[in-house]
């Protein structure tokens, strides 16, 4: 796993630790220029996006139900943000599809960023530009005169990646 550290947080231990050691002499000079080359070689170094991390877990949240074999579902809740989800339709999610926390355990991960592509074959499903896992979004059927109707997950996050979800001009999904 990579570290992320602030720049100028270490910059400034460059400078602590030059402060401490030296006393200004020729030595403390020459060391001060090779300080210097470290700063500058610390600027140029290339940054990361990375923003804290949400962590959170699943909460039971109620009996749903068996299914044939005679699994049990059950309601889960996010402990962030209240989402709630029936393991009938997925048994685990890694990161929370509404808030995006991560629920897998201490990992820092840079940011992740997708958008959500059409799945060639299932209009219901939309796959992660990330990742590439599916996740059903729609859900339709017929009204009693005829027409259609759709209902949508507008997820923020994928909850299989746990990549922030963008439009098609670069936004982020809201």
């Amino acid at each position: 796993m990579t570290d992320h550290i602030d720049r100028q947080a270490a910059i400034d231990a460059l400078a602590r630790t030059a402060r401490e050691k030296f006393n200004l002499s020729d030595e403390f000079n020459h060391y001060l220029a090779g300080l210097m080359d470290g700063e500058i070689a610390i600027r140029q170094l290339p940054s990361v996006e990375v923003e804290p991390v949400k962590r959170g877990k699943w909460l039971y949240d109620g009996f749903d139900g068996y299914n044939m074999l005679g699994e049990e579902f059950r309601w889960k809740k996010c402990s962030l943000c209240g989402y709630s989800y029936s393991t009938a339709l997925s048994k685990s999610h890694n990161y929370c599809p509404n808030c995006g926390a991560d629920m897998r355990g201490d990992e820092v991960e840079p940011v992740k960023r997708g958008r959500w592509e059409p799945h060639p074959s299932e209009r219901e499903w939309d796959i992660c530009s990330y990742c590439h896992l599916g996740t059903k979004r729609r859900e339709y059927g017929l009204n009693d005169d005829g027409t259609e109707w759709v209902t949508e997950q507008s997820y923020t996050h994928c909850p299989w990646c746990g990549a922030k979800m963008e439009n098609e001009d670069g936004n982020e999904n809201i």
